[in-house]
């Protein structure tokens, strides 16, 4: 597994999976979306929240929504990813959530994996730690044991 940081448009990023980021907001199931996904959604015509909507999703810890770019954008396929209230997040639910993003990529047999962090997680931790979290998260969700 090669693992590199790159600040890139997140509509740009050619890879299989890009995972943006929402939280929820102050009213029952209001959905804050990060700069990225508003980028991502722009892109798509609106077709981002449309999907939420529809699906009724929510944007508790670890809740995703996995759909296609349809070509709109360079990356394949995007994993919208909740992480509840941002000011409540430990490492733990950082490497819970990074384990999410692995697992969803590794069920549509991803080879090429990118997470647009969302800003709003550095008011919280600093970047070294958001990092680690993300790495970390994302090996132990696409661990497999092979036996010898």
């Amino acid at each position: 597994m090669v693992i590199q940081t790159k600040s890139t448009e997140v509509i740009k990023v050619e890879t299989d999976v890009v995972a943006v980021f929402v939280w929820s907001g102050k009213k029952e199931k209001e959905i804050v979306w990060s700069e990225e996904a508003r980028k991502v959604d722009a892109a798509l015509g609106g077709m981002l929240v449309e999907v939420a909507a529809t699906e009724d999703f929510e944007p508790k810890k670890e809740a995703t929504l996995l759909i296609h770019s349809h070509g709109k954008i360079s990356a394949t396929r995007i994993l919208l990813v909740g992480l509840g209230k941002p000011a409540e997040l430990t490492m733990f639910d950082l490497q819970t959530i990074a384990a999410t993003i692995g697992r969803k990529a590794k069920s549509v047999a991803a080879k090429r994996v990118a997470v647009a962090v969302a800003d709003e997680l550095f008011d919280v931790f600093e970047k070294e730690v958001v990092s680690q979290g993300m790495v970390e998260g994302i090996r132990l969700g696409t661990y497999s044991f092979i036996k010898h």
